[in-house]
């Protein structure tokens, strides 16, 4: 499957909305300021996606005295986010596929510890693979220069950096899926 922007401005816009009710002015600066180096939607962009959103009853429209117009998730933009969420991407490396990883993995803040494990685990698999891939292809063809080493060496180091972290991660979240805490309790 491959990445949509559709899927990414949807996916972003209802993250920004998940824990308050925002002004559409917010959303947007919200929006083009999450990931500018790997995704840079127009103005155009997020104000289709929450159009998008509002028409598809995953966020309301509310007028307020104190605030003026604020825009609000419904339980069923709740769901829509959390499938959002679990979309997997594929396989196929793309600006789009870094940009929706980073959006989910941000975004795991608001999602239960299933679902989140579930991300973690896809984002854990597919880092692993991009390393192996890397290695396979400087062994395949290997550079002796100065400044393709460096480079080699720094998306190594970026690539098993990334899995280390996430490996933390995923030990953390797997042990909030095995004990969960009861509903009321404090942590």
């Amino acid at each position: 499957m491959s990445v949509s922007g559709t899927t990414i401005a949807d996916l972003a816009v209802l993250g920004v909305v998940q824990r308050n009710s925002v002004q559409a002015d917010h959303i947007r600066a919200a929006v083009k300021g999450m990931f500018p180096d790997q995704w840079l939607p127009t103005a155009g962009v997020v104000n289709a996606a929450v159009e998008r959103a509002v028409s598809a009853g995953h966020l309301s429209i509310r007028q307020l005295e104190s605030l003026g117009t604020t825009i609000e998730t419904t339980d069923a933009g709740r769901a829509q986010f959390q499938a959002l969420l679990l979309t997997d991407p594929g396989d196929a490396l793309s600006p789009a596929l870094r940009a929706l990883e980073a959006m989910q993995f941000c975004f795991l803040d608001l999602a239960d510890a299933g679902t989140a494990k579930k991300v973690l685990n896809r984002i854990r698999r597919r880092t692993k693979q991009r390393l192996t891939a890397l290695r396979r292809r400087t062994q395949k063809c290997p550079h002796a220069g100065r400044y393709a080493s460096l480079w080699i060496s720094m998306e190594t180091r970026r690539l098993e950096t990334s899995a280390q972290l996430i490996n933390l991660v995923c030990s953390d979240v797997e042990h909030e899926v095995q004990n969960p805490v009861p509903v009321g309790s404090v942590s």
